[in-house]
């Protein structure tokens, strides 16, 4: 199987993410950083190296959005893998996810409290 990675050059410094794991309670703490602005010439050029594709079974999207970005270009890459007959794989939240389920995927990946917001309910672990 052959995996291409494509990586796009951005103005500015990527998002950090850290997870800390407390053995004592083995619970896990998830710590995500702010993300910096794409440039619409950068968001653009993703899309444009998707497009470029020759030939892929699948496409893999995930991540929240920086700013600039449109909240359906999850929607506009599920297009393109319609389009090359690929079936698209997301792992993203809110509006994002929805106008990608919308425009159609293969699988999605929420984690439980995306995944109840997404059917209208309240996620078991929040405070009451």
């Amino acid at each position: 199987m052959k995996i291409l990675i494509v990586a796009i050059e951005s103005e500015n410094e990527t998002r950090e993410n850290i997870t800390i794991l407390d053995v004592s309670t083995n619970k896990q703490y998830r710590f995500g950083m702010p993300l910096s602005p794409l440039t619409k010439t950068e968001w653009k050029k993703i899309s444009q190296e998707i497009e470029d594709i020759k030939e892929v079974d699948y496409i893999v999207a995930s991540g929240s959005l920086p700013k600039h970005v449109p909240l359906n270009i999850y929607a506009q890459i599920a297009d393109i893998a319609t389009r090359k007959k690929a079936k698209f794989i997301v792992d993203t939240t809110g509006v994002p996810l929805q106008h990608a389920i919308e425009a159609g995927v293969y699988l999605i990946k929420p984690n439980l409290g995306e995944f109840s917001a997404l059917v209208g309910k309240r996620n078991c672990y929040q405070m009451k």
